[in-house]
């Protein structure tokens, strides 16, 4: 069975995208991706920061799909973002789903731009 991996997992988002997951795949074996594994989560709860390379090598070690929630930074945002695919590609991730924007390069919303910037990183 894939291992699913989510992070933000401990936020409302993380935790519908769990509870949703488990639903759909009973028997399903995910991990809930968080910064402090103290968090109530209803899934197995993994230490991650998108700052720390050394959590997310062991974070996503055997992750077959992991659901990128968007990071609540907004002074690195694209960069932690960056940090987290770059980890996944290397851990040999198959599949990530982000959860973006529908905004495109022409909003005025200077958060779009870190959205943009995250999808063009999954693409490469």
């Amino acid at each position: 069975m894939t291992k699913i991996a989510v992070t933000g997992a401990s936020d409302q988002l993380g935790r519908l995208a769990i509870a949703a997951i488990k639903a759909r795949n009973a028997g399903a074996d995910v991990v809930a991706l968080v910064r402090n594994t103290a968090a109530d989560v209803s899934a197995f709860a993994c230490a991650i920061n998108y700052t720390k390379p050394e959590t997310r090598a062991y974070a996503l070690a055997g992750v077959g799909v992991l659901m990128l929630i968007s990071a609540n930074d907004f002074k690195d945002r694209a960069g932690q973002h960056q940090n987290v695919i770059t980890a996944a590609k290397s851990a040999g991730v198959g599949h990530i789903i982000y959860t973006s924007i529908l905004k495109d390069a022409a909003s005025p919303m200077v958060l779009a731009q870190d959205h943009i910037a995250t999808e063009a990183a999954l693409a490469d």
